[in-house]
């Protein structure tokens, strides 16, 4: 424990002094380890389920074999909403979510006979933390100066998507069919330090970005009335880049979205409720930069149903914990365990869907938080 504690601290010590010695120290940057910054991107009224039929806002973040579902033009936009109960990271850092104005997704959905095309936008992290005011120190002042400074990094990862579908439909009868997918992502990761004086005056300001590409690939086999299973692969590369002001080296960047392979089944019980479970083996160990975590398994279930042919709801669970190789006591801190109730109002062309999640009673000290989501749907 003390290990990875003292290592941990030493990463945002070593933030600080950069922001004070930018010339001197070039130093990597580390934003992807703070857990509470990974969006809950696919959750909707459908529940937790990344491998499933979702809403087409969420296009960017599901099985993209998933998108057979839709049979005419389908469109969706969303907002997402956190406060957490206990915002410190540690050590007095606190997190937010910055940009609310922002949607968190955006999709939308093309059909041309068995194939589907479809293009999304999506908030992949999102994450602000705060150090609060350090008084500063002077030769001349060893103890203290009178004058205080506040340092706040925020880091965005915006996500945009293209998708390609194919149903073979039908594949033993009318009540089956087999689809497959391929999703490309084009991942842009916006870093902003920001260095105050006396909590007002902004001495320092350092913005960059990065880029990468990942892409997934997934199959669903969907029984009409009776079950569905469905299985894909999410790979994600480094964000590797040089920060570089008037030709001196001033920090790095070297981070990684976790890869993820991801299972999950729905059962239905009759034609209005259903019963759905997905495993998802998140590789976080292949991150360089945080080998203290190991690799770990995000495990959701949940019961939704319909009441009538305009209304579908939703009750669920995750786990999603973050597991050190030695240190076990904090991943009672990092653990993450949500609780989710949903709803679906369908239209004629549009619909609204409604979720609330909520980890404050059952999740680490650092991932207590609710989140609230509202997705807008049309479809021709």
């Amino acid at each position: 424990m003390r290990n990875s504690v003292l290592l941990l601290i030493l990463l945002f010590i070593t933030e600080s002094l950069s922001a004070q010695n930018l010339e001197r120290i070039p130093t990597a940057v580390f934003c992807l380890n703070i857990p509470q910054g990974f969006v809950l991107e696919s959750i909707s009224s459908k529940g937790f389920q990344s491998s499933g039929i979702n809403h087409p806002a969420n296009m960017n973040s599901v099985n993209p074999a998933a998108l057979y579902a839709f049979e005419s033009l389908s469109a969706g936009l969303s907002y997402q909403w956190d406060a957490y109960k206990t915002p410190n990271w540690f050590a007095d850092i606190e997190h937010g979510r910055i940009h609310n104005a922002y949607p968190q997704s955006a999709g939308f959905i093309l059909p041309i006979q068995r194939f589907r095309f479809g293009l999304g936008f999506s908030q992949r992290f999102n994450s602000q933390l705060d150090y609060g005011k350090m008084e500063i120190s002077t030769i001349d002042h060893p103890e203290g100066s009178g004058e205080f400074m506040r340092l706040i990094k925020n880091v965005r990862i915006f996500s945009y998507a293209g998708n390609l579908s194919y149903a073979i439909k039908p594949f033993a009868s009318h009540k089956n069919t087999i689809s497959i997918g391929l999703q490309g992502k084009y991942n842009t990761l916006y870093y902003n330090n920001k260095m105050c004086l006396n909590d007002e005056t902004v001495y320092q300001e350092i913005e960059n970005r990065t880029d990468n590409i990942g892409w997934s690939t997934g199959i669903l086999y969907d029984r009409v009335g009776r079950f569905q299973i469905g299985f894909c692969y999410e790979k994600n590369s480094f964000f590797h880049d040089d920060f570089i002001i008037d030709e001196r080296l001033i920090g790095k960047i070297r981070e990684k979205i976790p890869d993820k392979m991801i299972l999950r089944l729905t059962c239905y019980l009759n034609h209005n409720i259903s019963l759905l479970t997905e495993v998802a083996k998140v590789y976080r160990s292949n991150n360089e930069d945080l080998y203290f975590l190991s690799d770990s398994y995000d495990i959701s279930f949940g019961i939704s149903g319909c009441v009538g042919e305009r209304i579908t709801w939703s009750l669920g669970f995750l786990s999603t914990p973050y597991l050190h190789e030695e240190a076990q006591e904090a991943d009672y801190r990092l653990y993450g365990q949500y609780l989710l109730g949903g709803i679906n109002l369908r239209f004629d062309h549009f619909d609204i869907d409604c979720t609330i999640v909520t980890s404050t009673m059952q999740a680490g000290e650092w991932r207590k938080q609710i989140t609230g989501k509202m997705i807008l749907g049309y479809y021709l």
